[in-house]
């Protein structure tokens, strides 16, 4: 996934950064809960509820987790509201 990317040769001092999204290994109960506390956060755990069709602490609780699709939208669910929110983030 590529979001503003700025491109240019080696000599013009670019910073180039990679995001990594993991995979099944990376999944535990609770995954999502430990996303951090931003408005946006919450926005997205409540529009996959609605989406999904489950109550947000049924989307990464054990049980959910054990079924290879939960497990695989949880992840992705994870991984870009990190990467969105990820600009909202005052870095120095």
């Amino acid at each position: 996934m590529t979001r503003n990317c700025v491109c240019g040769t080696p000599t013009q001092n670019i910073l180039t950064v990679a995001f990594l999204f993991p995979g099944q290994g990376a999944k535990s109960e609770g995954l999502l809960h430990h996303l951090p506390l931003h408005a946006e956060v919450t926005r997205m755990l409540e529009e996959a509820s609605d989406v999904l069709g489950l109550p947000s602490g049924a989307l990464d609780n054990a049980e959910a987790l054990h079924s290879n699709a939960m497990g695989q939208a949880a992840l992705l669910i994870k991984g870009t509201r990190n990467l969105d929110i990820l600009p909202t983030l005052a870095f120095s």
